[in-house]
Formats: C-alpha cells, sequence, structure tokens
C-alpha cells in the first residue's frame, strides 16, 4: 500500500516544535568555540581583514561571550580575547578607515566592545562617515549602495541625528530599481533592507515590502554554494529586521539550507571552515531568533521509514526514494541533517542485521567518520545498536 507523501507532511507536523537560538544552545556553543581557538595571537581573526575580525567580534559577543574573558588559542601558547581583538582593530585604524562598508561595521563592533562613542576613535571615524553623506553618497551609486546601507545600519544603532537617518534611507529608496531590488544583488538588496529597517522603515513600507517579493524569489531560484552563503545569510538578517516573524516559511527555508551538513555546517561547529562564513551564519541565526525542529519520537521511527518507503511506489528504488522524500521533508518540515542521517542510518543497520562497521558506514554515506558517530550515538539512545569495532 502506498502512502501519499501530502499525507505524510501533515502527520508529520504534529512533530514540529520551536527551539531557540542561545548562546546555550550546542549549536552555538560549537561555533563559538571553534572561532575562539582560530584567533590569531595578535588578536585578529582571518586574513588580517578588519571586517572578519569586526564579524566574528560581534558572533561571539551574540553568543553571550563577555567582553573581558580570555581563552588559550590551541598550539599558540598565546591568549586570545574580545578585549585583544578591539585593541588590534583600533592598532589597525588605517586598514579600514577609508572604506565606507568596513568602517560602518568596525565602529558598531568598537562600540558594542566598550569604545565610548566619544573616543577619538569613534567620533573621527564618525565624522568621516558623515562626510560620505554630505558627498550624497555619489561614489557608491554604481555597485556599492550597499555601504551606504551599512552607513545607515551605524547611524541607527549609534543613535546619530534623526536628520541625517531619514536622508540617508530616503536617498537609498530613491535609488531602488523597478523591480524591487537594489543593483538586482541579493547581496546589496538584503543589506539596503536591513539598514531601511533599522531606521524604522519595515515591510509595511511599499519599498521595503516590494524588495522583500524580489529576495524572496531570488532566494527560491538560487542554490545555496559557499560564493552565495553571505546572500543567504544577510537575506536571513534582512527577514528578520523587516518583519520580525521567525515562523516565516522563507525565514526558516533560508535557516534549514544553511543548517545542511556535512557540505555547510561542519563537524568542528564552522561553517566551510571559514571566519566569515561562521560568523554570517550565526549572526543570521541569532537574528531569526529560534529555527523550526522536528524530533522523531523513538516508537515512530520505525512507521517513519516504512511511511517513506512507500511514500512513491513507482520507485523500486530505496535511496532514491529516500533522497526524494529528504527534500519533501526538509522543505516542509524542516528534517535537521543529523535526522535525516538516522533514517538512513536505521535502514542500513535493517539490512545489516542491526550491526554498524563505523568506518565502513562513514565511507558508503560519503560522511565523516566522527559525524557518523554523532549520529549513531543520537540513534543508539532511542534503539539497542550493535557496534562492530
Amino acid at each position: 500500500m502506498s502512502t501519499d507523501v501530502g499525507f505524510l507532511h501533515r502527520k508529520l507536523q504534529d512533530y514540529v516544535t520551536y527551539e531557540e537560538y542561545n548562546e546555550k544552545q550546542e549549536l552555538m556553543i560549537r561555533a563559538g568555540q571553534w572561532l575562539k581557538e582560530i584567533q590569531h595571537p595578535a588578536g585578529y581573526w582571518g586574513t588580517r581583514a578588519p571586517i572578519e575580525t569586526s564579524l566574528a567580534s560581534l558572533a561571539l559577543l551574540s553568543v553571550g561571550v563577555k567582553i573581558d574573558e580570555s581563552w588559550s588559542i590551541p598550539e599558540t601558547g598565546a591568549t586570545g580575547g574580545l578585549a585583544k581583538a578591539r585593541d588590534w582593530l583600533k592598532k589597525n585604524r588605517d586598514t579600514w578607515s577609508h572604506n565606507i562598508w568596513d568602517t560602518a561595521v568596525v565602529l558598531r563592533t568598537l562600540v558594542a566592545l566598550g569604545e565610548l562613542i566619544e573616543s577619538p576613535t569613534i567620533s573621527g571615524s564618525l565624522a568621516w562617515l558623515k562626510n560620505q553623506e554630505r558627498d550624497q553618497w555619489s561614489h557608491t551609486k554604481g555597485t556599492g549602495l550597499h555601504h551606504a546601507a551599512q552607513a545607515l545600519i551605524t547611524f541607527a544603532e549609534l543613535r546619530e541625528d534623526r536628520r541625517s537617518i531619514q536622508d540617508l534611507a530616503h536617498w537609498l529608496m530613491s535609488h531602488q530599481d523597478p523591480d524591487g531590488s537594489w543593483n538586482h544583488s541579493k547581496y546589496t538588496t538584503a543589506q539596503v533592507i536591513q539598514g531601511l529597517a533599522k531606521a524604522g522603515y519595515d515591510s509595511k513600507i511599499p519599498e521595503v515590502a516590494k524588495a522583500l517579493k524580489w529576495l524572496e524569489e531570488e532566494i527560491n531560484r538560487t542554490v545555496l554554494e559557499k560564493g552565495v552563503f553571505e546572500d543567504f545569510g544577510h537575506s536571513l538578517i534582512a527577514y528578520m529586521e523587516a518583519t520580525g516573524n521567525p515562523e516565516s516559511e522563507i525565514a526558516q527555508q533560508i535557516a534549514q539550507e544553511m543548517l545542511r551538513s556535512p557540505e555547510r555546517l561542519k563537524v568542528d561547529g564552522s561553517w566551510y571552515e571559514d571566519v566569515r562564513s561562521t560568523a554570517i551564519a550565526v549572526l543570521a541565526l541569532r537574528a531569526l531568533g529560534r529555527r523550526k525542529i522536528f524530533r522523531i519520537p523513538a516508537r515512530y521511527l520505525e512507521h517513519l521509514l516504512w511511511t517513506v518507503e512507500n511514500a512513491n511506489s513507482r520507485i523500486l528504488d530505496l535511496e532514491a526514494r529516500l533522497r526524494i522524500a529528504e527534500e519533501n521533508l526538509r522543505g516542509k518540515v524542516g528534517l535537521l541533517p543529523n535526522e535525516i542521517m538516522e533514517l538512513r542510518l536505521l535502514d542500513y543497520l535493517r539490512k545489516n542485521e542491526g550491526q554498524i562497521f563505523p568506518s565502513e558506514a562513514a565511507l558508503h554515506f560519503g560522511i565523516s567518520e566522527e559525524f557518523l558517530m554523532t549520529v549513531l550515538n543520537s540513534l543508539e539512545k532511542k534503539m539497542k545498536i550493535k557496534r562492530v569495532a
């Protein structure tokens, strides 16, 4: 007897709950720990680019790391910390002080790290940023509208005078393309939406609503790869800033795509083993606030697999059935990577009379043995599994 996939989706909705993204959640702990461990002894992250250090610092702050906290950096004998990052950014002001995007983000970071707005570093750079406004942002009209958008976010967060904020917001809206985007770019459009939302122009404003519609259409037709990962991260932040709705289908869809493992979210807690991608992911997921999560009760695991097997009786290959079911389940229900692997491992165990060789199984599934063992440990708590060393 075959089972309709739509019926399966409706039944599984009973098990959908929401889980908060916070500094105590395992996902955030692992990402934060990974960022801590790869800080350079000099205080920066990545390739000495100020934006990587700023984003990593903001991500760590968002998961509860304290400004005065310090930690050991593995294999260096050095001590890391956010205060060290702050000092590096101040000392290397010449690397960011003549770029609008970098200056805007670094200023927000330094203030978040305890630097006073009245300090020479902040006040001087803020004055420079305002001078760009007096030039009517003429040099950002081409491909650099996201620079002006970041400046708008900084003006709003640092509570600059309302007139400056409104003037820049209106200037950005006046440069919106007819299709609702800015520069026909997801990356730019998402950041402009963030800026406008920070300035008080949310999804109720026609320009913002039109931009959100364009962005959603573009997200739906784009395959998430590393090259566009930041587009998705900024888009998720934009949706949350403009709508405040964590349960919207597009917001949850972006989050689930960002969480796909092991091709994006790595076992070590990073995204793509890359500082910038990891920081953007953490900030985006924190902006989301909570994620849709599907927990499979142990007593339903066998029944669920049977249902998936019979979801399409025209396909004889179980592996093909599972692939189709995975995509449907992930889009409609939001199965996590571990839960997808639980289904695969359950079928693998059944074929092998309840036994599993971890190294052989990892090779079979094309995943790391460490990730397989994480999933196996979870599954082992629900079912009796005999391991073969």
